[in-house]
């Protein structure tokens, strides 16, 4: 399983430093500034899938997005430097409230997993070209990797806090015969 992990992510940074993306590794716990300013904050308890660091202004990461958006927290980027783009990989904790049963362990339901996120700093009146590049990139590597999928637009009310637009790249699932997300790709 380990060098099917490592395989996957040779490939995955593959493709992100064909586009033009940095490699980066991020920090697994950020602090509540930088959750806040992130928009990763829970509105209720309910929705709240943040693993805490007991008696410390700490919280494990459920995406690298988070410490890399806190990356240039307090600076202001010279539009001349944009776009910056970056490949995070990290673990991402999460406590995976929410549906139980079939799915609800294993593959689907795990409260640690690694990923890679490719992530844009660009300016304001790009975000819209950039969130369909991003798209772009996951169909190349679905189709590079012969993975079955389908694109779905996520609906508004869907959306999580930090979320303007999303797509899912949802990838057939052999046990069931239904589509799974696989990547996702916000705005």
């Amino acid at each position: 399983m380990v060098q099917l992990e490592t395989s996957c992510i040779s490939i995955w940074f593959g493709v992100a430093t064909k586009h033009g993306f940095n490699p980066i590794t991020v920090p697994h716990m950020v602090n509540t500034n930088i959750l806040k300013g992130t928009g990763f904050v829970p509105k209720s308890e309910v929705e709240d899938q943040i693993y805490k660091v007991e008696g410390e202004d700490l919280s494990l990461i459920g995406t690298a997005e988070i410490p890399i958006t806190g990356y240039y927290a307090g600076e202001i980027i010279e539009a001349a430097k944009l776009p910056i783009l970056f490949a995070g990989i990290s673990p991402a904790y999460r406590r995976e409230a929410g549906a139980y049963g079939k799915f609800s362990r294993g593959l689907y339901r795990v409260h640690q997993f690694n990923k890679l996120e490719l992530y844009v700093f660009c300016a304001p009146e790009d975000a819209e070209t950039w969130h369909h590049k991003l798209v772009e990139i996951e169909e190349e590597l679905c189709q590079g990797l012969e993975i079955p999928y389908r694109l779905v637009r996520i609906a508004a009310g869907d959306l999580g806090m930090p979320a303007y637009k999303k797509y899912d790249m949802s990838t057939g699932a052999l046990l069931d015969k239904s589509y799974r997300e696989l990547m996702s790709c916000s705005m």
